[in-house]
């Protein structure tokens, strides 16, 4: 840690990744790719529409892991819909299209840019759930 720290105000940065070890490479690489990329025009295979929500509280890493997997899912062609405060939220037809640029500076805000809330939906309103994610076309949802 201290070397790292050394090398760091050195600005030796190519050293401290070193340091870091494969697994902190592999991240960062994965990161540089979903900050900096544009999805490709030509990608082949079946497309999804993809829901994205938040439940629970709110949680650091929120931002950013909706951020990636959007991201992701628009590199393969798929189309990712943000679900707006959690279960309540998706009853209510709070949904928004996601797009490259809608989530570029999401990765470093604390919260959650969806909302969430604690509320689990009750069974009988898994219907109107299920009306509202046929009604905006989402095929898969990630929770």
């Amino acid at each position: 840690t201290k070397e790292i720290g050394s090398l760091m105000s050195k600005k030796e940065f190519s050293q401290c990744i070193e340091l870091r070890g494969s697994s902190f490479s592999k991240n960062l690489k994965l990161f540089k790719q979903l900050r900096a990329s544009k999805p490709p025009d030509d990608v082949d295979g079946k497309k999804f529409c993809f829901g994205v929500m938040n439940t629970g509280a709110p949680a650091a890493g929120m931002n950013a892991c909706v951020g990636a997997f959007t991201r992701l899912a628009l590199y393969y062609g798929h189309t990712v819909k943000g679900i707006h405060d959690g279960f309540d939220g998706l009853r209510e037809g709070k949904i928004d299209s996601l797009d490259w640029m809608s989530v570029n500076e999401w990765s470093g805000d604390v919260g959650t840019h969806l909302g969430t809330n604690r509320e689990m939906p009750a069974e009988s309103s898994f219907a109107l759930l299920a009306d509202q994610l046929s009604r905006h076309g989402i095929e898969a949802l990630l929770v």
